[in-house]
């Protein structure tokens, strides 16, 4: 089992130093206190991990693959109307 320091993983995400203790102070990445100073934490190799499969976010899918949205029973408003129901 790996431990890493905060700065560390600061490197690997590509993020501040402060970024990562504001992940830290507030448990998004699960990590262990030896200290009460943020630079004695030390956060799993594996934990790191799961905090970055957690924020992944999968690609959107194409256009012909969504859902058609249902909107046959509604009618369709053009603007021209709408600035008639205003005036």
């Amino acid at each position: 089992m790996k431990f890493l320091t905060p700065n560390e993983v600061a490197l690997v995400l590509q993020v501040t130093i402060r970024r990562v203790n504001r992940l830290l102070r507030a448990n998004q990445i699960r990590h262990l206190r030896v200290g009460d100073d943020p630079a004695t934490w030390r956060i799993r190799e594996s934990d790191l991990q799961a905090y970055i499969e957690s924020r992944t976010v999968d690609a959107a899918q194409p256009r012909a693959a969504r859902k058609q949205r249902q909107h046959q029973d509604q009618p369709v408003l053009k603007l021209k109307d709408l600035l008639k129901e205003v005036a």
